[in-house]
């Protein structure tokens, strides 16, 4: 069973595609080795059981069953063979996307700086500003070097990992005078930014949740910065080419107006 696992980790990796599945499929035949069940002779009762022994949200109900779908794909079981493909999805409650605001960074800047001597807050200011203004996944962050900043004529590269892609972008003037300053005070050694990918999930998922008071993971400031470009009025078409997004329904989730300004707007403009 751990061969096979290992050979779909694998599997997922070569084609970039989400750690969830192994993740879930993992947990799915760890139940099966405990109610000594081969995984390769299981049935709508097995997977029935399994849910039943695991309090999941339709959400994450969907997550394993699409895994088991792909997993048994993976397996070379055939479509009509492969017990998943016989649930249907679930209907799940459509939410909001969750972001980060300008206002969240900057708040939890000042706290930091008041209360905590121990974090080097300019770092983390330049860090969490260069992601929301950017709006970079953190391994973009981690490929940025300080060759790639053209601080002449305020212009950046970025090297998207996911699609293999570069792009241009101009740097926003809030930002330059911040990254002219960081770049004076410390010397490159690794990256850009001398940061690695476990403190960026430390200042994400530890520091801003502490101080912020909710879950936050480095994906939310670039969730807030496709809110933030939407808000300033820049068409989703642009805003895609921005983010390095593959499909504008993507984009999309971020641009779509929110029910808060909805209903601001109806009352502003009906009266």
């Amino acid at each position: 069973m751990n061969e096979r696992l290992n050979d779909y980790k694998e599997y997922l990796i070569a084609r970039n595609k989400s750690m969830i599945y192994y993740n879930c499929i993992k947990l799915f035949l760890i139940h099966c080795e405990n109610k000594k069940i081969n995984y390769l002779e299981i049935n709508q009762q097995t997977i029935t059981d399994f849910f039943n022994e695991n309090n999941y949200s339709a959400g994450s109900k969907n997550n394993h069953i699409l895994a088991g779908r792909n997993f048994y794909s993976f397996l070379e079981i055939e479509k009509d063979k492969n017990e998943w493909f016989k649930i249907k999805l679930l209907k799940t409650e459509k939410k909001e996307p969750d972001y980060l605001t300008l206002g969240d960074i900057e708040r939890a800047i000042k706290m930091i700086a008041t209360e905590n001597k121990r974090l080097n807050v300019n770092k983390i200011e330049i860090v969490l500003l260069v992601m929301f203004y950017l709006g970079l996944r953190k391994g973009e962050l981690l490929l940025a070097k300080r060759e790639d900043f053209d601080l002449v004529n305020c212009m950046v590269k970025i090297h998207h990992r996911k699609t293999k892609e570069e792009s241009i972008l101009p740097i926003p003037n809030k930002l330059m005078k911040k990254l002219v300053n960081y770049f004076n005070s410390e010397m490159e050694e690794t990256n850009a930014f001398n940061i690695t990918l476990a403190e960026v999930n430390y200042l994400f998922c530890k520091v801003l949740s502490h101080y912020l008071g909710k879950k936050v993971h480095p994906h939310l400031a670039r969730s807030g910065c496709a809110t933030y470009l939407a808000e300033k009025g820049i068409q989703t078409n642009v805003i895609q080419k921005i983010l390095n997004h593959k499909s504008i329904l993507t984009t999309m989730r971020y641009t779509e107006p929110k029910q808060k300004d909805i209903e601001r707007l109806y009352r502003e403009k009906i009266k």
